[in-house]
């Protein structure tokens, strides 16, 4: 009887360490699923976070849309409009086959300035401006500073314009 009473007691450990191991694999399971989740989530959060900022700051960039119809585009005074019609009827479109236009201008401003403290020539102040055409701009220029260091200045302002027609050539 004493015999058999140890040998259930020993069972009864034995099972219920069999059950505490089984139920921390499941509960480590589920923990590294869990993790493997937040992970996921927070990856994601900071992706969004970083995509409506970028929405944020092309809504702030972004320029108005008008939607004008073809005999207010023909009357319009203003001259991107007219700019847009003109190049229009050059195309040889007329205006019951125009569907849209579109006028896009995309613009590219860097400026570099380096401060060199060795000066060989104290008289080597200059402003240079250089222009390839209205849309292409470089501004280079070299200025003695309080320090005693030359300052030298480079900009550059390059900008693209595209005009897009859509239109309906059905004869």
């Amino acid at each position: 009887m004493l015999k058999r009473l140890l040998l259930n007691r020993y069972t009864l450990i034995i099972l219920t360490l069999s059950i505490i191991v089984f139920s921390a694999q499941r509960c480590k399971k589920t923990i590294d699923r869990l993790h493997n989740n937040i992970e996921l989530l927070t990856n994601n959060n900071h992706a969004f976070s970083k995509e409506l900022l970028s929405l944020q700051d092309s809504l702030l960039t972004e320029r108005g849309v008008f939607r004008l119809t073809v005999g207010e585009i023909n009357a319009s005074r203003d001259e991107i409009i007219q700019e847009l019609n003109e190049t229009r009827r050059e195309l040889g479109i007329k205006s019951n086959q125009l569907q849209q236009m579109t006028y896009f201008v995309s613009t590219f401003r860097t400026d570099t300035i380096i401060n060199l403290t060795y000066i060989i020539n104290q008289d080597c102040e200059f402003d240079l401006r250089i222009e390839y055409n209205p849309q292409t701009i470089f501004n280079i220029s070299s200025s003695l500073s309080e320090l005693d260091s030359l300052e030298l200045t480079h900009s550059a302002h390059i900008s693209a314009s595209y005009q897009i027609f859509i239109s309906d050539m059905r004869q």
